[in-house]
């Protein structure tokens, strides 16, 4: 523990000046993704678009209707503006005042020698509770030209479409017909087979407005329910443009606002990802992605802001996961499509969960009565995992809950999983007494109780407490008393007595911190195989400093947990320069590691949404 606390003060000195620097500047890290790099603030459930420091959409990635996949890069536009015989990017205009604040980026933009000052707007349509217009296919970008003076300039907006696998042909004059993508203006242009030209002239009677959209048409997606080509769909973009830009704007306003702008912008840039990893299939299928399919564990973490804005949406989802369980009760790890390692006992755990927590929010009994059958066998199915009648269910192969690593092989009880486990018995009983069911009532408070007493007796007695934090108990009966973070948990679900609670958070604050978040592990294990300080041998993962966040609000530590959020996102989101949610991140160096545009650290909307700026609002049935 001394050498972990030396090894991170002596980074915290060495990266010091770097993270002041990284507000300004960012730091060059080889292994960002070029068409990731600056982030990725304009996107829907089709489209996502990253947009870098000149404001300007760069690559596309689609979110296609397939099953089985993740986003795909699908190509970009360039984009100048050309005046007096010459042509210029965007990022050559000397003066720019850059916003990207999803779900819109803008950019107003002046040059020396030209009077005009150029604005663009950029835009995915999005709609609270509305999955059509959140699911269009669309890149929506206005441009303006304003021109101060008497004298008129006249300037031609280029474009030059580079889209992977698209041929162009001329569809009009001052539209593109691609091979499954669209592309056209408002006003008169010129396509020489290259690039799309839109002559404007700029005066000062009026600000000269371009409107340009991108559409595209994939059999498989939901927007195919509603529009047979990629030609349809742009006719409706610009008919309803206003429409569909003030539905976008509702949706800005929809998502929580602190008094910290700090905060605010890291929510949005971590919120971006649960939205641009939601899928939804013309078959009706409706999946969060944690990577390529609908995972209860990813998906529970990334989709507290479906809970919220998209109400029928997160029921769907639930109902969908209901129907896909098994005879004795066993939600596959995954579905759509179903992958399925029988032994994982948080999948059932966490689908539990989220139907509580919509319920909590929604009070929706009749629709919680209609799956209430499947839930107990969901629930059961766990219990009967405590195969010798200890109290707690047991973890038969390194399957066993999110930490799937051959190091946990031989593990018998995972704190998160016991915590998990009693929050969803608290709910399950809940549920039996509201619908009048006393056996299932008896049946849940009895393994809550047992559960209870096991997970709080003393290692020494067979139980998982060490007298400062929960530890995991290995089927030979040893204990290994690494401390890990993700027990907290159990604090945010109120599922440990709080003065426990108090103890573990500074345990992890005494051993587990470092300069970009709290270690999900520690000590580093060279069992464990994994470099040290990160993945599962002591990596900070976003999404359970979130949890982790989250738990300290609830404790009274408000100011903590701000300041862990805003230590994780410099390191993930500012530092890196990529501005995309990672899976996680080296606890020594900050080094963004693993998959990118990492879904389930979404988490973070449900951490402001309940604890800062409506904590009145339920995500648990309070007894």
């Amino acid at each position: 523990m001394r050498k972990f606390m030396m090894l991170v003060a002596s980074c915290a000195a060495l990266l010091g000046s770097i993270a002041v620097e990284a507000q300004q500047k960012s730091v060059e890290l080889s292994h960002v993704d070029a068409r990731l790099k600056g982030g990725c603030p304009v996107a829907n459930f089709a489209f996502t678009f990253q947009v870098g420091e000149d404001g300007v959409p760069g690559y596309l990635w689609r979110n296609t209707g397939r099953l089985g996949g993740w986003l795909e890069a699908a190509g970009r536009m360039d984009i100048k503006i050309a005046y007096d015989g010459k042509e210029y990017t965007i990022d050559e205009f000397e003066n720019r005042e850059v916003t990207r604040r999803f779900p819109f980026a803008s950019v107003v933009a002046q040059r020396k020698g030209i009077k005009s000052q150029l604005t663009l707007e950029t835009f995915a349509p999005l709609g609270v509770n509305d999955e059509h217009t959140s699911s269009l296919p669309a890149l929506m970008m206005e441009f303006g030209l304003k021109n101060p003076t008497s004298r008129s300039e006249e300037f031609s907006i280029i474009i030059t479409p580079c889209f992977d696998g698209e041929e162009w042909a001329s569809d009009g004059d001052n539209k593109l017909k691609g091979t499954t993508l669209y592309l056209g203006c408002n006003t008169s242009a010129q396509w020489d087979g290259k690039r799309l030209s839109i002559p404007v002239k700029a005066t000062k009677s009026a600000e000269q407005r371009v409107r340009l959209l991108l559409t595209s048409y994939d059999k498989e997606w939901i927007s195919a329910r509603s529009f047979a080509s990629a030609e349809e769909l742009y006719n409706y973009g610009m008919r309803n443009w206003d429409i569909l830009r003030e539905r976008t704007q509702q949706f800005a306003a929809a998502i929580p606002q602190t008094s910290d702008d700090e905060l605010n912008a890291y929510l949005r840039w971590y919120m971006t990802a649960g939205i641009s990893l939601t899928r939804l299939t013309a078959d009706g299928k409706a999946l969060t992605l944690g990577y390529c399919e609908l995972n209860q564990r990813d998906s529970f973490w990334t989709s507290w802001l479906h809970l919220v804005l998209f109400r029928k949406l997160d029921w769907q989802m639930i109902e969908q996961s209901y129907k896909h369980i098994s005879s004795e009760g066993k939600v596959p790890t995954c579905i759509y499509p179903v992958i399925e390692r029988k032994d994982d006992l948080d999948i059932n755990l966490f689908l539990l969960l989220r139907t509580a927590r919509h319920y909590a929010f929604y009070n929706n009994t009749e629709q919680v009565r209609g799956e209430w059958a499947s839930m107990q066998r969901v629930m059961d199915w766990v219990i009967s995992r405590d195969f010798d009648g200890e109290g707690l269910p047991q973890q038969i192969s390194f399957w066993g809950d999110w930490k799937d690593v051959n190091y946990v092989a031989d593990r018998k009880y995972s704190p998160f999983v016991a915590m998990l486990y009693l929050a969803a018995l608290e709910q399950m009983e809940y549920f039996a007494n509201l619908f009048d069911d006393k056996a299932a009532a008896a049946r849940y408070a009895e393994a809550y109780a047992k559960g209870y007493a096991k997970l709080n007796r003393p290692t020494s007695e067979g139980g998982l407490w060490n007298g400062r934090y929960y530890c995991q108990i290995w089927k030979d009966g040893s204990v290994k008393e690494l401390l890990y973070q993700d027990q907290i948990v159990g604090v945010m679900y109120g599922v440990v007595p709080s003065e426990r609670a108090t103890s573990i958070i500074e345990e992890l604050n005494k051993s587990n911190s470092s300069p970009y978040g709290i270690a999900n592990s520690y000590p580093f294990l060279p069992e464990v195989r994994d470099p040290e300080a990160e993945y599962h041998n002591g990596g900070v993962w976003p999404w359970v400093c979130f949890m982790d966040a989250w738990a300290r609000m609830r404790q009274g530590r408000t100011q903590e947990g701000i300041s862990l959020i805003k230590k994780v996102a410099m390191a993930d989101l500012v530092r890196s320069g990529d501005y995309v949610p990672n899976e996680h991140l080296n606890s020594l160096t900050g080094e963004n590691l693993g998959f990118p545009i990492q879904g389930w650290n979404a988490a973070l909307f449900g951490t402001v949404y309940f604890n800062l700026t409506h904590p009145e609002a339920r995500f648990k049935i309070e007894k």
